[in-house]
């Protein structure tokens, strides 16, 4: 069973659902790639919390650059979509390599039964 928030206006629908799949099948059929450009999400400098938000942006921003190619990966979405094409700008590729070897390494526990093969973020609330 899933939760359903009362107000669905303030919801932001994961990369991961289904929902999304008409997108991903037209980018794939156009062999046009999808985009992440890296972001920096923090409170701005103020009198009340000083520097602290531009600086926990800094530490979380590579975390935060690096997170929707999980999403996609995990969800399913490049094993439903093969010829999906996926590029990114302004990230550290430091964060990228560490990224793809975990990613490698989820994809290499699925593939040899590490990972239930039932487990799937993507898959439909069945009421």
């Amino acid at each position: 069973m899933c939760a359903t928030p009362s107000d669905t206006s303030q919801v932001l629908v994961p990369t991961t659902t289904l929902a999304y799949d008409r997108i991903w099948e037209v980018c794939e059929e156009l062999e046009m790639p999808i985009h992440r450009h890296a972001n920096f999400v923090g409170d701005p400098v103020s009198p009340e919390f000083g520097y602290a938000g531009p600086a926990v942006a800094t530490l979380e921003g590579n975390f935060f650059a690096h997170r929707s190619l999980g999403h996609l990966i995990v969800g399913g979405v490049f094993d439903r979509f093969p010829g999906l094409k996926y590029v990114t700008t302004e990230q550290a590729l430091v964060g990228s390599f560490r990224t793809s070897r975990k990613l490698m390494q989820f994809t290499l526990q699925r593939s040899n039964g590490g990972v239930s093969p039932t487990f799937s973020p993507a898959m439909p609330c069945d009421g």
